[in-house]
């Protein structure tokens, strides 16, 4: 009898995903504003990133990258 497959730890998979996406849009965003850190973004910047995420050229995937980064610069402010 063969057992039926099971994906583990699935949890882990996507907070892994979500951290590298996480760091990809750190480093488009700063690179992009030329800035260190998020923290260091003004609320104007800030509010670009946001429109850009809220738009529709935005992937799912990125969409949730941006919004953790926005979601930084919020708490920081």
């Amino acid at each position: 009898m063969t057992e039926k497959f099971e994906l583990l730890r699935q949890g882990a998979f996507l907070d892994h995903l979500e951290g590298v996406v996480t760091e990809w849009m750190t480093e488009a965003v700063t690179s992009f504003y030329n800035v260190e850190n998020i923290e260091e973004l003004t609320a104007e910047q800030i509010k670009h990133v946001e429109e850009f995420a809220e738009g529709d050229s935005c992937s799912d995937q990125a969409y949730s990258g941006l919004r953790n980064i926005i979601d930084e610069w919020e708490e920081g402010h």
